[in-house]
């Protein structure tokens, strides 16, 4: 537990989620000895995994072991995550409820056409994921907090902000039930907030949020002053990762919600928040 004292020198809390991509995907490289990150021996990720001879078997039978991921890659989709595709990647746990994450390539392979793609359980690296990297090496690595419910996105970001979900998947229709959410909890806590966003906030997908997406409670990403940013005693981001790694879709709870911004200028704003300096222009959302 901490201290008064010691709460008080925290300035904002940031939670960095991942989208549609698992940990070892995406950072898993933190765990090599030549990652340059400090605590790499720390981190359960790709060593530990190549350590323990864990393969994916594609629908030849032949075993995919984990790798590096080719600097110009990029799936043409992503893997999948709805419920379904998401059991079949956790496989059926054992009699511990261990899961053995063996069916990342077969998912991908019955989704998407019958297209093998063997870098599903291969591993980005960090000139691929400059934001995700930078964050890593100068913030708190959760290598155990994995999505609160195994399936898409909509329902996690509710989750993220309110809770608990009232959806159980992503639709392509601005038709999410209401439900209540951390806006609702601070204005009965009278406390003040905001959204800034370059582009619509993620409450746009509920129909009786459109009012306050029209309110005087959302700004646009010019509006964010990364002084008072670092003033503020009373601020929480999430940062939810788009499904492309190393980009972010923003989102700030507390005194401020929702920005969507590329890596370069979201890293700009983060150094700007540590270092005191100016931050460069924010770049256009990310998609």
């Amino acid at each position: 537990m901490l201290s008064t004292e010691q709460l008080d020198k925290i300035h904002n809390v940031i939670v960095v989620m991942m989208e549609n991509r698992s940990f070892d995907h995406a950072i898993g490289y933190l765990s090599l000895p030549d990652s340059g990150y400090a605590n790499c021996h720390g981190i359960e990720g790709v060593r530990q995994a190549l350590a323990q001879g864990y393969k994916n078997i594609n629908p030849a039978g032949d075993p995919i072991s984990p790798h590096p991921i080719d600097l110009f890659w990029n799936a043409a989709q992503d893997p999948p995550h709805e419920r379904i595709p998401v059991s079949r990647q956790l496989g059926a746990p054992s009699a511990q409820g261990v899961f053995p994450m063996n069916g990342f390539v077969q998912s991908y392979y019955e989704v998407n056409g019958k297209v093998l793609e063997p870098n599903v359980v291969g591993y980005y690296q960090a000139e691929q994921v400059g934001t995700f990297d930078f964050f890593a090496k100068n913030f708190m690595v959760c290598d155990h907090w994995f999505a609160p419910l195994p399936t898409s996105a909509q329902p996690n970001r509710l989750m993220a902000i309110g809770g608990h979900a009232l959806r159980d998947f992503t639709g392509n229709l601005p038709t999410v039930t209401d439900q209540h959410l951390v806006y609702d909890w601070l204005a009965e806590k009278q406390a003040a907030w905001g959204i800034y966003c370059d582009g619509n906030p993620f409450i746009t997908v509920i129909p009786d949020r459109l009012r306050m997406v029209l309110s005087s409670a959302v700004h646009t990403i010019p509006d964010l002053d990364p002084a008072a940013l670092r003033r503020s005693r009373s601020s929480s981001l999430d940062i939810q990762t788009t499904s492309r790694p190393g980009l972010l879709n923003v989102t700030i709870t507390g005194p401020r919600e929702s920005i969507r911004v590329n890596s370069f200028s979201f890293d700009s704003m983060m150094r700007s928040s540590i270092e005191g300096t100016p931050p460069r222009t924010c770049g256009r959302a990310a998609s």
